[in-house]
Order: structure tokens, then C-alpha cells, then sequence
């Protein structure tokens, strides 16, 4: 073509003309694109490294919370246990409590019959002592009689002492008879003399009679 005219034909020009244009365009849109990509690259490495750190920070926070889990699974075990423990400590609390119920009430009822036996004997204290004051007034009034009683004797006595002496005066003073053989003769005695007198009066003549021995001079 050179050799035709020495210039390049215009629709060449027009085409590389074009072809730069679009070859231009083309790396324009696919630099756009290009920028575009790598700016999301970029977005995506961040996010990437975001996300890597968020699971890292998850996973971390993964192990925390698996620890506490764990100690707390622990804890309400030991917790529960514990309960346990305490549960069966309360339930053997409450079956001695219970127990001790049941002994206080056998002991209750037993003191309150102990306490009716009581009554009952104090009532029965109270009629032996009101029975024993009537036993004891009926024994003074006995008494009483019989000391009045011993006190007549006494007086009785003393009377019939004293007249025993007058006879026994009577009887020193009047002159025995010479015979031995012959006893005295029974006692004259006074009108007002009593029947205990008499008796007393001729036991002692029984005994003066025993008393005389027949060697014993007789007086005339």
C-alpha cells in the first residue's frame, strides 16, 4: 500500500482508531473492574480477618463459657449433692424430732396419769385425814374419859387407903383373946364403907392373920 499511494488507507486509521478506542474502553472498564475487585478483596480480607478474630474471640469466649459451664455443672453437682446430703441430714432430723414427739407425748400421758394417781391419792390422803382427825378427836374424848376415870380411881384409892388405915388403927387397938386356936372374928365395918373396901379390908386381915405367930405373947 506504501507502494500505492506511501499513506495508510483511512479506514485502517478509523479501525485502529476504533480498536484503541475499545482496546481504551475495554482496560478502562476491566481496570474499573479490576479496582473493584480488588477493593472487595480488600473488603474481604477485613472481613475475613473480622471474621477470624470474631471466631477467635467466639472460640475464646466458646472455652469461657464452656468452662464456666462446666464449673458450674460442677457446683450444682457439689450443690446437689450437698442438698442431698442435707435433705437426708433433715429427714433424719425430722424422724428424731419426731421420735422425741413421740416420747414427750408417752411421757405427757404418763405424768398426767401419774399426775390422776396423785389426785386420786391426795383425795384419799384427805379422807384418811379427815377419818384420822375423827379417830383423833374420838381418842382424846377416850382419853379424856379415861383419865377422868383414872382420876376417880386415884381418888377411890385414896379414900379406901385411908379407911384400910383407920381399920387397920381399929383392928392394933382392940385386944386379942389368949386362945391361939381361935381366929378373929371377921370385921365390922362402917355402913358407908364400899365393897372394894370390904375386899381390900379383909385381904389385909388375911395377911395380919398370916403374920401372927403363936409364940408371940398375947396381951389380956
Amino acid at each position: 500500500m506504501r507502494m500505492n499511494s506511501g499513506r495508510c488507507p483511512p479506514f485502517l486509521v478509523a479501525g485502529l482508531l476504533v480498536a484503541c478506542v475499545l482496546l481504551t474502553c475495554n482496560w478502562w472498564t476491566l481496570s474499573s473492574q479490576n479496582y473493584d475487585i480488588l477493593k472487595e478483596l480488600e473488603e474481604m480480607g477485613e472481613q475475613l480477618k473480622k471474621c477470624s478474630t470474631q471466631r477467635s474471640l467466639c472460640e475464646s469466649e466458646k472455652g469461657i463459657a464452656e468452662s464456666r459451664l462446666q464449673a458450674q455443672e460442677s457446683l450444682s453437682n457439689t450443690n446437689q449433692v450437698k442438698m442431698t446430703q442435707e435433705l437426708r441430714g433433715l429427714s433424719d432430723q425430722l424422724n428424731e424430732k419426731d421420735d422425741r414427739i413421740k416420747d414427750l407425748e408417752t411421757s405427757e400421758k404418763q405424768k398426767e396419769t401419774s399426775l390422776k394417781t396423785c389426785e386420786t391419792n391426795l383425795e384419799n390422803l384427805k379422807g384418811l385425814d379427815e377419818s384420822r382427825s375423827g379417830v383423833l378427836q374420838m381418842l382424846r374424848l377416850e382419853k379424856a374419859a379415861l383419865e377422868k376415870n383414872l382420876q376417880e380411881q386415884k381418888e377411890k384409892t385414896e379414900k379406901l387407903e385411908t379407911e384400910i388405915n383407920e381399920l387397920k388403927v381399929r383392928l392394933s387397938s382392940t385386944p386379942e383373946k389368949p386362945s391361939n386356936n381361935i381366929s378373929p372374928g371377921p370385921a365390922v365395918f362402917p355402913k358407908t364403907v364400899s365393897p372394894e373396901m370390904k375386899q381390900q379390908s379383909e385381904q389385909d386381915e388375911n395377911d395380919n392373920r398370916f403374920e401372927i405367930s403363936p409364940e408371940d405373947p398375947v396381951d389380956n
